[in-house]
């Protein structure tokens, strides 16, 4: 797989700007200097095309951001589809488990689990459907549009270039061992708002 591309899209689906030691880790390479490199080369690839997009250096970390310019013309285009970490955290999940239950979601990453599904079904990203005393879980056309990802024959969701997991650094690997809590973001309370049947479920 293209090294330049993982980066780039690290850089594309991450909220914040990732640093050359991150984006090395993400790689699995020491050498910072080669991190800065491929960065390079990614920047004047944007440059050389004279793309709306740039990757810019903030407090000695890297992000993709729109040009002056252009951001004003688009501002009102802003996606309304952005996603909160812990949202990412749980749709990373969700992509590599079709079809599992919300209640096993929350039993792994915490009862955040119900703020953010309804946060993913009503932009378009999760469906659910009764199953017993809890709801299935799956990603939706719009997730497989959106993050460039196409189904396996078993039926899992894979991206083409680099997985949810590679695109978002981090996120799908703490969902492995952890219970969710002190998400980056999370609301405390948003399995505090759901129903009696939810707060429930096995």
């Amino acid at each position: 797989m293209d090294q330049k591309r993982i980066v780039e899209a690290a850089l594309f689906m991450s909220g914040r700007p990732l640093s050359a030691e991150e984006l090395g880790r993400l790689l699995g390479v020491a050498a910072l200097g080669y991190i800065e490199k491929i960065v390079g080369e990614l920047a004047r690839e944007y440059d050389e095309r004279k793309s709306a997009v740039q990757v810019v250096s903030e407090a000695g970390k890297y992000a993709l951001r729109l040009r002056e310019e252009y951001s004003v013309i688009a501002k009102d285009f802003a996606k309304e589809a952005e996603l909160s970490r812990g949202a990412l955290k749980v749709l990373a999940y969700i992509s590599k488990s079709p079809r599992v239950l919300k209640s096993s979601v929350v039993k792994l990453l915490g009862t955040s689990v119900y703020g953010y599904v309804k946060e993913l079904c009503d932009k378009g990203f999760l469906e659910q459907k009764r199953s017993g005393r809890s709801s299935k879980l799956s990603v939706t056309e719009k997730f497989r549009m959106y993050f460039n990802v196409i189904e396996t024959t078993q039926g899992v969701a894979e991206r083409s270039e680099a997985d949810v997991s590679e695109a978002v650094p981090e996120v799908y690997n703490e969902t492995e061992g952890k219970t969710g809590e002190g998400d980056e973001g999370a609301n405390a309370d948003s399995g505090e708002n759901e129903s009696e049947t939810e707060k429930m479920e096995e």
